[in-house]
């Protein structure tokens, strides 16, 4: 039982390293917004295919954080977000993520039940639109199947 306990820690202990490491190669493009306080990026590196989903990393970096994270007690200053989208559908949902404090130090690993992290439906003239244009653009889905391509950065507000 003891060896059990022992190997689950393990487990948990080397997934939370895996969230926390960004991909080794990384090509962090930012998503034009007008939001003072934060900063959207997409790492286009990311983004692959897996039996007709699209997976891609996002960040969100807080200029002035206001969120603390509870277990630490510092300060949220960005958070990194795997998502998994269907291009046809226009839907996506969280796979996993972490967050880091000001001076990038891992703070907590996000790990959503697929109950607490359903897939949605992206609405137009969001962030989340925005990336999704781009990730499926990337993936090779064309126009007809990706509505979402034709709106443009200019009203984006930061929305989510």
């Amino acid at each position: 039982m003891r060896t059990s306990a022992l190997c689950l820690s393990t487990i948990v202990l080397l997934s939370h390293l895996v969230v926390a490491a960004e991909a080794p190669k990384s090509d962090w493009v930012q998503i034009p917004v007008k939001d003072p306080n934060r900063a959207f990026f997409l790492d286009q590196a990311s983004v692959h295919v897996d039996k007709g989903e699209v997976f891609f990393w996002d960040r969100i970096v807080f200029q002035q954080p206001t969120q603390m994270d509870e277990a630490s007690g510092r300060m949220i200053k960005e958070k990194r977000i795997l998502h998994r989208a269907d291009c046809k559908t226009q839907e996506w949902s969280v796979v996993r993520g972490a967050i880091f404090d000001e001076q990038g130090q891992f703070l907590e690993a996000l790990t959503p039940s697929k109950e607490s992290a359903p897939k949605s439906s992206v609405k137009l003239g969001t962030v989340a639109a925005l990336e999704l244009a781009k990730i499926c653009k990337q993936a090779g889905f064309d126009d007809a199947d990706n509505r979402v391509l034709r709106i443009g950065p200019q009203n984006i507000e930061g929305s989510r």
